[in-house]
């Protein structure tokens, strides 16, 4: 896009004949565009053949007109701002469908930038000047699949063009003397969505709302876009701006859910208990204005004899939402309550009482989360986003089936061969009856890759069916931020690096505020030493999540052991200790030995070796290749481990 707006200027300087005039221009161009080229150049270039005539499409039924399409780009013009948009909205939610037919590793997906200004036009049509310029500088500023459009634009069509905007914040502009307003156009798959388009036809209504709820979304409407003019731009976890929407905290409301608490007569019930409580945060995370700290943070807290308002308190959390549920054999009581941490106000409460089947605990779930989330950040986005994911999401036919995926996320907790076993027995039965339930498969690859990576229940090939399982979800649900970290997870341990990439991206890029996804991904960036992108992400996670789990820090161990700074070395290793855990006496012993304490450095590997007689530098290498992507990673820890006493097996033998 920039190179389109530099060549035009360049061609105009040199001749004349020019005229000024206001107009709309729209730049696009590929993400990842060499990536592409460099995989497959035959299939990128008719793809991009392709997806460039549903521009021209697009672009021409809206009164536009295509200038340039050289390179990988499109170059734009049209009389008004109102068409410009709707031809960039239109052309990118036909390509979205295309995509989907793709694999991963060759979906194209444009950014487009649409600006509304002076343009310098030539009698033969080309175009230059300062509204191309800022057109260009959105573009390279968009998401993958979106558009951004500049503050003119947006004061143009907020009223008309049936969406909604995110504000981006104010940016200098290379030869612009006044900064520039941007703006993200939010699409189908955003956090909050326009109610004026549910009215003008572009989204379908939800029948639902009443008029009485239509009401006070025109207030909420008002209210809501008055507000967004005011809001800072995007910042990171350390306070400074970003233009990264991956990178970025959520800059409204904070809360914390507190997990629910089980009174059924069944204590085994507890995990069902916790699974809806896990259910409701993944909701509230994917509203990028909403705060939402983790379930880990909670648990942890809640483990020290806390009342809700306490958990809110210490973490900082503005809001906390607690609850219990009672579950029979064929009935359901689940009962919320949203407060104010302060001083323990109640915003939102309510009982629901249904008979006990898959549709009414989903069913509560969606009404809790579209409750909670338009308490927080108003009702106009809410409803429309309940909606999609009900659409989205497919549902099991019986609870039965949801109950085995609550047992994958139990096991982790327990961690044991007998739980592998009945988990995957259980999840392996779910999806021989109902193959279309995209969970399950997702839970399927994690039970399959802990035949590899601990050796429980282990049969033959256990990475390639994880691998499948992964592919599996992620085909039946190409929105679920969790497939795709399960597929990127399955590439990492077969060693596929460039494919657990594309599929890492996608994950963080659906849901950039699922803490548990954007943990796992941050782990393994650090895992292959790309350690400044894990870093970033490494801050956010520790702000969403201030109380994590010990796992947590295998990322800070190897951030630190990567820079060798041997004290945050230490640090991290502390914190990764669990008994009978012996990889972490492992780091441990490196970190010590990397500070030169020589008899904690043996006693680490003495601890090793007592839990597992007879392990080897050998035995350590295997078991790290599983996980670690970096061979430098990997010679600092064996080296560290040698010098701290673990034996080869040529000098044991």
């Amino acid at each position: 896009g920039l190179d389109i707006a530099e060549n035009q200027a360049g061609a105009f300087m040199a001749e004349g004949h020019v005229k000024q005039r206001l107009a709309a221009v729209l730049v696009a161009d590929v993400a990842g565009y060499s990536r592409l080229m460099g995989d497959d150049e035959r299939a990128t270039i008719a793809t991009l053949d392709e997806f460039r005539a549903v521009f021209r499409e697009h672009i021409e039924s809206n009164d536009g007109r295509v200038i340039d399409m050289a390179g990988d780009s499109v170059l734009a013009v049209f009389d008004s701002a109102n068409a410009a948009v709707s031809a960039a909205i239109d052309a990118q939610a036909e390509l979205g469908k295309r995509n989907e037919g793709f694999p991963d590793d060759r979906i194209m997906e444009f950014r487009v930038g649409v600006n509304s200004g002076d343009i310098q036009e030539k009698s033969d049509g080309t175009i230059y000047g300062d509204g191309v310029n800022v057109a260009a500088r959105l573009e390279a500023m968009a998401r993958p699949g979106g558009v951004n459009v500049s503050g003119s634009v947006f004061d143009s069509v907020r009223s008309k063009a049936g969406v909604s905007f995110d504000y981006l914040g104010e940016h200098e502009v290379k030869n612009i003397a006044e900064p520039v307003r941007a703006y993200r156009v939010l699409g189908e798959n955003d956090e909050l969505t326009g109610w004026l388009a549910s009215i003008l036809g572009r989204r379908k209504f939800v029948p639902t709302v009443s008029l009485a709820a239509a009401i006070l979304t025109i207030i909420v409407v008002g209210t809501w876009f008055g507000w967004r003019e005011d809001v800072p731009s995007m910042v990171g976890a350390d306070g400074s701006p970003t233009d990264d929407p991956v990178l970025a905290m959520p800059n409204g409301p904070s809360i914390v859910v507190v997990p629910f608490e089980n009174l059924s007569d069944d204590a085994g019930h507890d995990i069902f208990a916790l699974g809806l409580s896990k259910e409701i945060t993944t909701a509230l995370s994917r509203f990028s204005e909403i705060f939402v700290f983790s379930l880990d943070a909670a648990r942890h807290l809640q483990g020290e004899g806390k009342t809700p308002g306490d958990i809110g308190r210490e973490l900082g959390a503005r809001y906390v939402l607690s609850g219990s549920v009672v579950r029979s054999r064929s009935s359901l009581r689940v009962s919320a309550t949203l407060a104010e941490s302060r001083d323990a106000s109640i915003a939102w409460a309510e009982t629901y009482d249904r008979d006990l089947s898959a549709k009414s605990l989903f069913d509560v779930q969606d009404d809790i989360a579209a409750s909670v989330s338009g308490t927080l950040v108003g009702h106009a986005s809410v409803t429309a986003r309940i909606a999609r994911e009900e659409a989205r999401q497919k549902r099991p036919e019986n609870l039965n089936a949801y109950d085995c995926v609550l047992l994958e996320r139990a096991y982790w907790d327990y961690y044991t061969e007998e739980w592998h076993l009945k988990t995957r027995t259980c999840l392996e039965r779910v999806v021989a009856e109902d193959p279309t339930y995209a969970p399950a498969w997702v839970s399927l690859a994690w039970m399959f890759s802990e035949e590899r990576l601990n050796g429980y229940n282990a049969r033959d090939l256990p990475l390639d069916r994880a691998l499948e399982a992964a592919r599996r979800a992620v085909n039946l649900d190409r929105l679920d931020s969790i497939a795709y970290n399960s597929l990127a997870n399955m590439h990492f341990y077969r060693r596929e690096y460039d494919e657990f990439l594309v599929a890492a991206d996608r994950a963080i890029t659906l849901n950039p505020n699922n803490v548990e996804v954007l943990t796992n991904i941050e782990l393994r960036y650090a895992q292959l030493d790309m350690l400044d992108r894990d870093e970033a992400l490494l801050e956010k996670s520790k702000r969403l999540n201030p109380y994590p789990p010990n796992w947590f820090f295998w990322g800070d161990f190897w951030v630190a052991l990567g820079r060798e700074d041997h004290e945050a070395t230490l640090e991290a290793a502390q914190k990764l200790f669990v008994d009978g855990y012996f990889v972490a006496h492992g780091a441990l012993a490196a970190a010590y030995a990397n500070l030169g304490r020589e008899a904690e450095a043996s006693a680490a590997i003495a601890a090793i070796l007592e839990l597992v007689p007879g392990y080897t530098l050998e035995d350590m290498e295997d078991n790290l290749r599983l996980y670690l992507g970096s061979d430098r990673l990997l010679m600092l820890m064996i080296d560290a481990c040698r010098r701290s006493g673990l034996k080869s097996e040529s000098f044991t033998n």
